[in-house]
Order: structure tokens, then sequence, then C-alpha cells
């Protein structure tokens, strides 16, 4: 009987995965850390795995195809079904699990609201200690592959932001015109339902990314206090320059730390006399 071929990578272990990107068989460990980063994997691979197509999500090009936003909402909704079961806040940067800690001291980690508030930071924007998205320790555990779509969506919440936006005006049913208050520039914003929820004047805390329609709003929106405009990107500043987080540009720190938002919203309305109607502060 003929000996295995031994694999075509490291010449040292058997090859018994058969590679379709060296035309030769490849042992499972070179496989495993090999895939993508050295070895030009097809996105048909019947071994890439939810991990090996998470790296191939960030290393398509620029000009790869954009999602569209129900795609983005199709795929945090079977990630929100998927988990989290595994203790990922403990992984989470230690500024974000502190706003969270005190977040939560103010309702029942049950409630509504904050399950939303949590759910939001943990698929847009929370990192742990080593600056890798959480998102992505949940989206390791899928059994599968990504498909097309979810390699796109995949990109586009990477490269997701939060901001604070207030509307100037709406060009038309579906686009807001907007002033970032965090990065301080004119922001076209689109959300085919945007007009029926909110008026100029409003400020938003929403995260933002960019799809087929333009830069969309693709998470719920907490409506700001009226008034607060200037003292809410203030006060954010003053909390990162007290984290471990001081001297990344706000914009970079409020979506790793959104949790932070909400938080803030507490804060505020809690200030408000007891009974007050507006407490807890409505999510959209």
């Amino acid at each position: 009987m003929a000996a295995k071929s031994k694999c075509h990578v490291c010449d040292q272990r058997k090859g018994k995965r058969p590679c379709p990107a060296r035309s030769a068989p490849i042992c499972s460990l070179c496989c495993a850390q090999k895939r993508v980063v050295e070895i030009d994997c097809p996105v048909d691979c019947p071994f890439l795995g939810a991990e090996g197509s998470m790296l191939l999500a960030d290393r398509q090009s620029s000009d790869a195809p954009l999602p569209t936003g129900e795609e983005i909402s199709d795929f945090v909704a079977e990630l929100m079904d998927a988990g989290p079961r595994g203790n990922f806040m403990a992984a989470a940067e230690p500024t974000a699990v502190t706003a969270l800690n005190r977040l939560i001291e103010f309702a029942d980690a049950e409630d509504t609201t904050i399950q939303g508030a949590i759910w939001e930071w943990l698929v847009f924007g929370a990192q742990d200690v080593q600056g890798q998205a959480l998102l992505d320790r949940i989206i390791a555990r899928l059994p599968r592959a990504l498909t097309v779509s979810e390699r796109a969506a995949l990109r586009a919440l990477h490269a997701s932001r939060y901001g604070l936006f207030t509307i100037e005006s709406f060009p038309s049913p579906d686009t807001v015109q907007v002033r970032d208050l965090l990065a301080d520039e004119p922001l076209e914003l689109y959300n085919d339902a945007i007009a029926e929820r909110h008026h100029v004047g409003q400020t938003l805390a929403c995260f933002v990314t960019r799809t087929q329609s333009g830069v969309e709003v693709v998470s719920g929106a907490w409506q700001l206090p009226k008034g607060v405009e200037e003292s809410f990107p203030l006060r954010l500043r003053e909390i990162c320059d007290e984290s471990p987080l001081k001297g990344i540009p706000l914009p970079e720190f409020v979506t790793r730390v959104a949790i932070v938002l909400p938080l803030l919203m507490f804060e505020h309305f809690g200030a408000e006399e007891s009974g007050d109607a507006g407490f807890p502060p409505p999510s959209f």
C-alpha cells in the first residue's frame, strides 16, 4: 500500500485534507493556522469554516460588493439567536465593562432597554483588550463558513461607527442631513423610515455604516435629551480621558465603548424629579 503524501505546506505531517488552493493535500494544522493568511483559499473551500471566512472578509478588497441594510439585519438576527452563551463580557475592555456594570445598577439586567443596549454594543462596537471585535467570538462558533452576503455584512459591521447626529434637514423621505457632533462635520444618512420617527433639531445616538444605499443607520437610535448637544460630547471626552483608552479619537472611543451612551442617558433622566415619565429613557 502506498504511503500517504506529506503535507504540501510543512512537508512533515501527513496531508489529510485536499487543499483546492494548492491542488495538493495538506495537514489539518497547516490548514487551521495558514488558511487565508498564507494560503489563497477559495471562498467555496469546505475547510474554510467560520473563522477562515472571517479572515477572508477582512482581507477582501475595499471594492468588494457592499451589503444591503437588510442583509446586515438578517445576519445580526442570526447571531443574536446563536448566542452569546460564553462569558464574552469578561473579555471586553475594562472601560466598557465598568460602564456596563454601572448601567445595570440603574435597572435589572433583564430590562429590555438594557438588553438592547448591550446587544447593540456587542454587535457593532465592543472589543476585547487586544482590539478584537467581541462579535467575532460569536461568529467563530457558527458551525459553517459565512456566505458571500454575510462576509459583506461582517465587513460593514467591522467598519460601523457610533455617532451623535443632530438632524438639520430631510432632503428626501429616506435621507437625513445631519451634523456629526463627534467629528464636527456634515453627513447624509439613509434610513427608510427616519423622517417618520424624527424631526429637525433632534440629536440621535446610533451606529452607522456604509451599505448599497449609502451611509445607513444600522441600529436603533437613542434620542438625546434636548439641550445636551454640547454637554454630552464634553462628558464623553472626560470619560475617555479618565480611561485607559485616553488619547484615541473621540469617535473611536464612543464606538468601542458605546455602552456609555445609555449610561449617560440613565444618569441624565435619573437626575430628574422622581416619577418622571421619561425614566427610563426610551430606545428607538
